[in-house]
């Protein structure tokens, strides 16, 4: 019920030979511009395009699928869908798949706002918009299914909360409307653009298309959307998965990816894709469970000691409040020297000494005390410093109301 593998040779920007696998759940494209991230998704939204055969022709158990852009038709089993299109030995786009129940894609920018009229432009082919602008728009027409699973029903409530209302389509008008939870009726035209995507992804779900089974293509998803609401929407994608959704999004954005690695579990599946251009021109795919292991190679020692490091650096943590609120302490009572000195002790001299000598002295992994220590010892300096400027400042007191006896006695 999902996308496995994709195989790709001279289409498109895809030049020589390109091969990506995929997980059942979610798998984030990310990478450079011009390395193909939206062309996959459309390709590959392209090609999942299925039609059941009719059952008086004895093909009620295959699945005919074509592909817009040539004349080729296949039918092979359900089960164990594998479509090549192109011109064969040269473009070759090849997508290996279990049987796909139903599909959607959400295009970068949003057209719902400009639904009126648009669909029959494009039937008529005034517009440079495609096929799947086409069924963008006819997916948003399609009514709410009055059964919904426990997540399709969480996840339009998270939707409803977010943007304070349901988006919906006046047939009279041939127009979009968000409908507020006050009664309130906003044109989509005067909608957040931000509220705009959620209220899609929204109506796709309670109209029962992104249901088990199905898969939804996104290009760049966070584009508009507030910072604050990502979190947010990792969250609906994450429970879509749960549900069975095979999701693809693509993204440039590195705090969207982060949000994924933070915010999953060991019952989501998730997969991050990178794509980067060889020195040939050549694209390849490098794929990770976790995106913090695209950009280290986490052989089986680096993981064994991993945790320890961890653990030894936490302690590092616990000081460097101490120190660094002292120095800004010390500025403030302008003693410019002494912050000066904690400030040079913890981020230059002390660490640098540690740094150099206990891999000399003690072994190369006492490297990792290098920290914790030099935070500790840069606490001794602070402390020594703050005593110095309290006995300082207490032995001026003391002295003041002496030289204003001396004063008296003197006048």
């Amino acid at each position: 019920m999902a996308i496995d593998r994709v195989e790709i040779k001279d289409f498109l920007v895809f030049k020589g030979e390109f091969v990506c696998d995929f997980c059942p759940g979610v798998n984030v494209l990310i990478g450079a511009n011009a390395t193909g991230k939206t062309t996959l998704l459309k390709e590959m939204y392209r090609a999942t395009e299925t039609f059941i055969g009719d059952k008086t022709n004895g093909l009620a158990d295959d699945v005919v699928i074509t592909y817009p852009k040539g004349n080729k038709t296949i039918i092979i089993p359900k089960e164990s869908a594998q479509v090549i299109f192109g011109v064969p030995q040269r473009n070759d786009f090849k997508v290996i798949s279990t049987g796909v129940e139903e599909r959607v894609f959400i295009p970068e920018k949003d057209i719902l706002e400009h639904a009126k009229g648009l669909l029959t432009f494009i039937e008529q082919k005034q517009t440079g918009f495609g096929q799947i602008y086409k069924d963008v728009l006819i997916n948003a027409l399609d009514i709410p299914t009055q059964v919904q699973s426990e997540i399709q029903q969480k996840v339009s409530k998270i939707i409803i909360d977010t943007i304070g209302g349901v988006v919906r389509w006046d047939k009279s008008e041939g127009s979009f409307y968000t409908l507020r939870t006050d009664g309130v009726r906003i044109p989509f035209a005067n909608e957040a653009s931000g509220y705009k995507k959620l209220g899609f992804l929204g109506l796709l779900v309670t109209s029962g298309q992104l249901k088990k089974g199905s898969i939804l293509f996104w290009d760049e998803p966070e584009n508009s959307l507030n910072p604050e609401l990502m979190p947010t929407l990792v969250e609906i994608l994450l429970k879509l998965q749960s549900n069975g959704v095979q999701i693809f999004i693509a993204t440039h954005n590195s705090n969207l990816a982060q949000l994924f690695d933070i915010k999953w579990t060991d019952r989501d599946s998730l997969q991050f894709c990178n794509l980067s251009k060889n020195d040939d021109g050549t694209i390849r795919c490098d794929n990770a469970a976790s995106y913090s292991k695209l950009y280290m190679d986490a052989t089986e020692e680096i993981l064994t000691l991993g945790p320890g490091i961890v653990r030894v650096f936490s302690f590092a943590y616990l000081l460097m409040g101490i120190n660094i609120v002292t120095s800004y302490y010390l500025q403030a009572l302008k003693q410019s020297i002494n912050a000066l000195i904690v400030s040079l002790s913890r981020g230059f001299v002390i660490c640098l000494i540690l740094m150099t000598l206990l891999p000399a002295i003690v072994g190369f992994n006492a490297i990792w005390l290098t920290m914790p220590l030099t935070e500790l010892l840069t606490l001794f300096v602070a402390l020594k410093l703050l005593r110095k400027n309290e006995a300082e400042r207490l032995l001026a007191v003391l002295k003041t109301p002496a030289e204003d006896g001396n004063r008296k006695c003197t006048s």
